[in-house]
């Protein structure tokens, strides 16, 4: 004879169901607004910069330094490009800290919970 564990879970109370809700509901905010973000970033990139294929670091902008993201799309620049001139690598690390930032999670922005308000870009 076999025999079948039976587990129970219990339902969540209305207060916690809303409480959930509301936090799932900021969360695929802040993930639509990050994913919004990154395709201006690279968008731009691409207009401004010639940089077609971002590649695996462009993506992953908020990950590098501004330095690093300055490098990288030197790198990414279709070859025979003009040099980077330093008024744009003072304008590429200005705009990887406004979307780096703003891609920071509520925790990473010092906020105790997700009910920070997202900046803006």
């Amino acid at each position: 004879m076999a025999f079948k564990k039976i587990t129970t879970t219990a339902e969540p109370t209305p207060a916690i169901q809303t409480e959930v809700e509301q936090h799932v509901g900021e969360a695929l905010k802040l993930t639509g607004a990050a994913q919004t973000a990154s395709r201006e970033l690279l968008d731009w990139l691409r207009v401004e910069f010639g940089v077609e294929k971002p590649g695996q670091r462009l993506a992953e902008y908020r990950n590098l330094k501004a330095n690093d993201f300055a490098k990288e799309v030197r790198k990414r620049r279709p070859k025979g490009s003009s040099r980077i001139s330093p008024s744009n690598v003072s304008e590429l690390a200005k705009v990887h800290k406004k979307y780096a930032d703003a891609a920071k999670t509520p925790v990473q922005r010092g906020c105790a919970s997700w009910s920070c308000a997202s900046p803006s870009l």
